[in-house]
């Protein structure tokens, strides 16, 4: 294990028993965004309170998680809390390696789901389709993670997802240039959001968590 990952691997066990403690005294029945690090980044309290919208959201996103590490974390960032809502987006991480399985990746995706629909009956659970990049910057991880593999991704994950009765937010088109890459305008490094793409995302994703 290199010492890079040896030290995201302590940030991240540590981050799971800060939720531990927080999920101990947290209202139960709320909202829960769960996921990578483009759920943790996301401002929701910022943006309800720019749209006048009430509500309680418990933010358990986890920078650098798979689908491998969050089957292990199911606990701390969903389970316990017993949401009355799921805003989930996990897997984005998994096309970022060479070794790359579309297969493991979708039972990985139906495991998650069965663990916390058997876990949480009657949960509402809307998932965040995986959002295009903007490679123009360049970096390796552009070398797996491309479009082309994201779109192939959310296709696959699709018929998953509606079987499972889950509702299906696909924000791509309000984030894409006219090329099909995440806008330049609304990414700091080609993946993650600036709050601009936060607030078109979430433009669409507030009618599904606040409906009338």
């Amino acid at each position: 294990m290199t010492e890079e990952l040896e030290r995201w691997r302590a940030e991240t066990e540590a981050k799971l028993r800060l939720y531990e403690k927080l999920n101990a005294h947290a209202l139960r029945h709320q909202i829960v965004f769960a996921g990578s690090s483009l759920v943790e980044q996301f401002p929701v309290d910022e943006l309800m309170k720019e749209e006048g919208l009430q509500g309680v959201v418990h933010n358990r996103g986890i920078g650098g998680y798979t689908t491998d590490d969050f089957l292990n974390a199911l606990g701390p960032c969903v389970l316990d809390l017993e949401p009355r809502t799921l805003v989930l987006s996990i897997g984005t991480n998994d096309l970022n390696d060479p070794s790359y399985s579309l297969q493991r990746l979708l039972g990985n995706v139906d495991l998650i789901l069965g663990r916390i629909q058997e876990g949480l009956p009657g949960l509402r659970i809307i998932w965040i389709a995986f959002y295009p990049v903007n490679p123009d910057g360049g970096g390796e991880v552009f070398r797996w993670r491309t479009n082309e593999r994201i779109r192939e991704a959310n296709s696959a994950l699709l018929p998953l997802l509606e079987g499972r009765g889950v509702r299906v937010l696909d924000a791509s088109p309000a984030l894409s240039d006219g090329k099909g890459k995440l806008k330049a305008g609304y990414t700091s490094d080609g993946i993650h959001l600036y709050p601009e793409g936060y607030r078109a995302v979430f433009k669409l994703l507030s009618p599904l968590l606040f409906p009338l």
